[in-house]
């Protein structure tokens, strides 16, 4: 999976006609951020905070995934919903 192909699929994302469910953004998300940054870091945001914590959940459910694997996870989950948004 080149890095290429990681760049396209975030750029076919910006391109969707409708919006994903959030439980598919929140996928999404979980794939990102772990393809960029590794596994989360810091501690789960608070009650307060529900978006942050469903943001950290879906990253934390990735974890310990490698970089490459994880582009691999986006440009392929990317695919998939590109058929019904794109």
């Amino acid at each position: 999976m080149s890095l290429q192909e990681f760049q396209q699929a975030q750029r076919i994302t910006q391109g969707f006609r409708r919006r994903p469910t959030d439980e598919e953004l929140l996928a999404l998300y979980g794939w990102f951020k772990q393809a960029q940054f590794g596994d989360a870091a810091g501690g789960r945001p608070g009650f307060w905070d529900p978006k942050g914590r469903r943001k950290w959940d879906a990253w934390h459910r990735v974890r310990g995934t490698p970089a490459q694997e994880a582009r691999q996870k986006y440009v392929e989950y990317v695919k998939q919903l590109q058929g019904r948004y794109a």
